[in-house]
């Protein structure tokens, strides 16, 4: 995991194309996890809002092991959670696209949109998470680094 944020990071820091949205996104392969979760960005897309933030659109392709829907069904066999509709509606992900902002300044990562996509490319879910909101319904700083929640 913390090798694959550094990818992230890394592929932001050495891009510098400015675009929006992803339109008819070109996606370049950077790396893959251990279990073999594929991990993509589109360089036309990477985006320096202000001094020392980074946006970047990343696709993951996860394994089946490394699949939000195995990672719910663990929780299920564990009894965390109960067996929903929206948890085996989670099968019929295929991949992930998400927008990443990258603070170098606090060394910080955050997801701030992301869309869930089936085998045929159609959209199942998107979401977005306005970060000042995020941060003030929490309460906290968003400066942790992925080292600190591993």
């Amino acid at each position: 995991m913390k090798a694959t944020m550094a990818m992230i990071i890394l592929a932001g820091m050495l891009f510098c194309h400015c675009a929006h949205a992803p339109q008819g996104p070109k996606w370049t392969f950077i790396g893959e996890s251990k279990r073999g979760s594929a991990f993509y960005i589109d360089p036309e897309t990477i985006c320096y809002p202000a001094e020392g933030i980074v946006n970047v659109w990343v696709k993951v392709i996860p394994c089946e092991s490394e699949s939000i829907h195995a990672y719910l069904m663990a929780l299920v066999e564990y009894g965390i959670i109960p067996f929903t509709e929206d948890v085996k509606e989670t099968e019929d992900i295929a991949y992930s696209v998400i927008l990443y902002e990258i603070d170098c300044v606090l060394g910080s990562i955050v997801s701030i949109a992301s869309q869930d996509y089936d085998e045929q490319g159609a959209v199942l879910e998107s979401s977005t998470c306005e970060k000042q909101l995020m941060q003030q319904y929490i309460g906290l700083q968003l400066d942790w680094t992925p080292e600190s929640i591993v």
